[in-house]
C-alpha cells in the first residue's frame, strides 16, 4: 500500500512540476505582455522610442534623396524629428497598448487602435514654415510647392505628406489580418481559463497529497514540486539573461540591414531581453521561494511529531 502511495505522489510530483512551468511562465507574461507598465518601463529603460524615429528618420532620409537637395532634406528632418518626438512615440505607444489590453481582458469590443497626428502635424505646420521661409526661390522650385502665397508653404508641403488626423494602426501593421485577429482570440480565451485553472489545479494537487501522505509529508511533496519547478524555470531565465546576447544576435540578423540603427540593435535587444528575464526572474523567485517555505514547514511539523511520539 505504501508502494503506491509513493508511485502517486510521484506521478503528482512530476505533473505539478511541468504545470509549475505552465504556470509560472503565464505569471510573467500576466508582469510583461498583459501589463501596462511594463511597457512604460520598457520604453524608459531600453530608449527604443528614440531608436525607432532614428531609424524612421533615416528611412525618410533615404526616400527623400532622389528628389529634395541635401540641404533642404536635413532641414526637413530636423523638423520632422522635433515634431514627431520619442516623448509623442511614447505617449502613442502607452495609450494603444492599454487599448489592445483593454481588449483583451474584454472591457471593450472593438480594437480601435490608432496614432493620434494631430499635435506632431500642428507643429510640424510650424517648423515647416520657419524653415520655408528661409529659402530661395530656387529651393523652393526644387520643391515643387505650386501655391498662391508664401504664407501656405509649409501647408503645401504637408498636404504632400498626405498625413491624416489619427492613423489606425491596421495601416501600419497586420493587426487586422485574419491569424492575427485568431492569435488575439486565443489570447482572450487564455487570460478567462489562467484566472481560475492553475488555482484549480495546484488546490486539487494539494489536496491528493495531504491525503496520500499526511499533513507533514503532503507539504513536503507539494512544496518539493513547486521548489523543483521554480528553481528550473530560476535556471532558464538566468541563462537567458547571462546568454541574452546571443539570442539577440539572431533577432537582429533577420532584420533588414538599417544603417545606424541596425548597428546598435544588437545592444538594445540584448538590454531588452534580460529586461524582460529580469521581470521573469522576480515572479519565479516568489514561485521558488514559496515551495522552499512548504517544504520547511512541513520538516518541521514531521520532526515535532517524531519528538511527540518520542516524549509519549
Amino acid at each position: 500500500m505504501k508502494a503506491i502511495k509513493v508511485f502517486l505522489l510521484m506521478i503528482i510530483l512530476v505533473v505539478l512540476v511541468a504545470a509549475g512551468l505552465v504556470y509560472q511562465a503565464g505569471l510573467g507574461v500576466e508582469r510583461t505582455v498583459f501589463n501596462p507598465e511594463f511597457y512604460d518601463a520598457v520604453l524608459r529603460e531600453t530608449g527604443l522610442s528614440g531608436a525607432v524615429q532614428e531609424a524612421l528618420l533615416e528611412a525618410v532620409g533615404a526616400e527623400m534623396a532622389e528628389e529634395i537637395p541635401d540641404q533642404i532634406r536635413d532641414q526637413l528632418i530636423d523638423a520632422l524629428a522635433r515634431s514627431f518626438s520619442p516623448a509623442w512615440m511614447d505617449e502613442q505607444i502607452s495609450a494603444n497598448v492599454r487599448v489592445l489590453i483593454d481588449y483583451l481582458d474584454g472591457r471593450r469590443g472593438d480594437l480601435a487602435m490608432a496614432v493620434d497626428l494631430t499635435g506632431p502635424k500642428a507643429a510640424l505646420l510650424e517648423e515647416l514654415n520657419a524653415a520655408l521661409a528661409g529659402m530661395s526661390l530656387e529651393e523652393l522650385f526644387a520643391l515643387g510647392l505650386e501655391v498662391e502665397s508664401i504664407d501656405r508653404l509649409g501647408e503645401a508641403f504637408l498636404a504632400q505628406l498626405d498625413l491624416p488626423d489619427r492613423m489606425p494602426i491596421a495601416v501600419l501593421s497586420e493587426i487586422d489580418d485574419p491569424e492575427m485577429v485568431r492569435g488575439l482570440e486565443g489570447l482572450k480565451q487564455y487570460r478567462r481559463y489562467f484566472a481560475y485553472m492553475p488555482y484549480l489545479f495546484f488546490g486539487v494537487a494539494a489536496v491528493l497529497c495531504l491525503l496520500l501522505a499526511g499533513l507533514p509529508g503532503g507539504l513536503k511533496w507539494f512544496g518539493s514540486g513547486v521548489l523543483v519547478s521554480g528553481a528550473l524555470f530560476s535556471l532558464f531565465w538566468l541563462g537567458v539573461s547571462y546568454f541574452a546576447a546571443l539570442p539577440a544576435g539572431a533577432l537582429v540578423s533577420s532584420l533588414p540591414p538599417g544603417g545606424d540603427f541596425f548597428e546598435g540593435a544588437t545592444g538594445m535587444a540584448t538590454a531588452l531581453i534580460r529586461f524582460v528575464a529580469g521581470r521573469f526572474l522576480l515572479v519565479t523567485a516568489v514561485y521558488t521561494a514559496a515551495g522552499l517555505l512548504l517544504v520547511l514547514v512541513g520538516s518541521l511539523l514531521r520532526v515535532l511529531a517524531r519528538g511527540k511520539r518520542a516524549a509519549a
